[in-house]
């Protein structure tokens, strides 16, 4: 914090940089659990990314913000968390937006009641749904992180959706197609991970062509994710011997 504090001075003057800044002291107040010192943090940096430009960053920043708020033990007004949708809905796809429309999924049961599970935001578990948000908001917002993940070949956001996906599934008693969409999710798990991406932002020799389009897929560095593969795997045999004891 102390760099941080002192990189400010030269910040200040540059509304993207101190947009970033910004975000950086609310995550250490995060994890100090200062909660509302970091909502301060990440309510200016918003305002800055706003100024720079930079809708991204703007948008990771309110899920931050959001979060920052659950984590103090508050509600979440809806109009708030309808108008953070809206501004993800129109980021352009890329790994960031579906991401954070999978965030904003396990930021639903906060709409609904103060936090009184601090570890529910961190764990591969979707806490119960009410009938709306089960039926309604969560898929909708699942499904289009998918469509976002498959446009790019981002296998990670697959693994994570369709595992969330899949817990929905399970809170309406569905267990068969609990099933299958947990062995999707583990079956992204184990594979490498690829971004789309406009080749004309790397050097060719990077550059593997997409036959549909005139993109690239980069190989992004992620095989397996050992913490990711135990969750959807423990989900997978737990849904299983679901489904056992419902053939019985």
């Amino acid at each position: 914090m102390e760099c941080l504090n002192k990189a400010e001075s030269v910040a200040r003057n540059v509304p993207l940089l101190y947009a970033n800044l910004l975000n950086k002291k609310g995550n250490i107040l995060m994890a100090q659990e200062k909660y509302a010192g970091a909502w301060l943090k990440y309510d200016d940096s918003i305002k800055q990314a706003k100024t720079a430009g930079d809708n991204v960053l703007g948008a990771k920043v309110a899920i931050n913000r959001i979060i920052a708020t659950v984590k103090d033990g508050n509600s979440v007004v809806k109009d708030n968390f309808d108008k953070v949708c809206q501004k993800v809905e129109l980021l352009d796809d890329s790994h960031d937006k579906a991401s954070a429309l999978i965030n904003l999924v396990k930021l639903l049961p906060h709409l609904q009641e103060p936090s009184n599970a601090k570890t529910q935001l961190t764990q591969f578990t979707l806490p119960t749904l009410s009938m709306e948000h089960r039926r309604v908001q969560a898929p909708d917002l699942l499904d289009k992180a998918i469509k976002v993940a498959e446009a790019i070949k981002d296998n990670r956001a697959l693994a994570y959706a369709n595992g969330y996906k899949a817990q929905l599934y399970e809170q309406e008693n569905r267990f068969q197609e609990a099933v299958w969409l947990t062995q999707k999710a583990l079956s992204y798990a184990h594979n490498p991970n690829t971004v789309e991406i406009n080749q004309n932002a790397i050097s060719n020799e990077n550059c593997v062509p997409n036959t549909q389009s005139q993109n690239c897929l980069i190989e992004t560095g992620f095989r397996s994710d050992p913490k990711l593969l135990y969750s959807v795997e423990w989900q997978l045999g737990r849904f299983l011997k679901q489904t056992k004891k419902a053939q019985r």
